[in-house]
């Protein structure tokens, strides 16, 4: 188990580097990667989008979560998908009482939900990870613009193959009224077309 840690310790290195990346991007960006298809393949899905549930609010991280595992087996992909705060590691996670929007200072133990999986990974055979995180939120007026970073990661050597940051906005009065579907499919099918042009899936 020693081994593992330093390795999820060096993947997150590379990951956190991603995320700094996306954060102060002003366009959408794909890493170059090769040509590296996930068809056939056990994925583990790990998505931190509940991080935020002003933000991002339950019905929407739920519908996403259905919408991504739909899409991924409609491309051949075989999806397991954690969510943060359905993760063990995030019931016992202390989350502060509120959370303002525009906050992105939350440190998640984003290793220990990993390694809560590494045996059923293993039992899967499972070559690779899709880690979902929320980078940027920022209000303005009416409105509320978010990024969120996809990246894909080889299981093997530890290194991302595959960034995407998906730039996203939103009316704030329409949080607890929005089309939980509409919001899913345009954040999802963009994602899914990135995977795409990219020869990911």
């Amino acid at each position: 188990m020693a081994d593992m840690r330093t390795f999820v310790r060096r993947f997150l290195l590379v990951f956190a580097f991603f995320l700094s990346a996306a954060t102060g991007c002003a366009e959408a960006q794909v890493a170059p990667s090769p040509k590296i298809g996930i068809s056939g393949q056990s994925v583990f899905v790990y998505s931190f989008l509940d991080l935020f549930p002003k933000s991002y609010t339950p019905p929407v991280t739920d519908q996403i979560v259905n919408d991504l595992g739909v899409a991924l087996k409609y491309s051949g992909v075989d999806p397991t998908i954690r969510e943060f705060r359905k993760s063990n590691v995030g019931n016992s996670y202390p989350f502060p009482k509120t959370l303002p929007i525009g906050t992105v200072t939350l440190n998640p133990p984003i290793e220990a939900m990993i390694l809560e999986d590494y045996i059923a990974e293993k039992e899967r055979n499972t070559k690779y990870r899709l880690i979902i995180f929320p980078t940027m939120f920022k209000s303005d007026g009416p409105w509320r613009f978010y990024d969120i970073s996809w990246t894909l990661i080889s299981i093997d050597s530890g290194m991302p193959i595959w960034n995407y940051t998906y730039h996203g906005s939103h009316m704030s009065i329409l949080r607890n009224s929005e089309n939980k579907v509409k919001r899913s499919r345009k954040i999802v099918d963009a994602a899914v077309e990135e995977m795409k042009k990219a020869g990911i899936i």
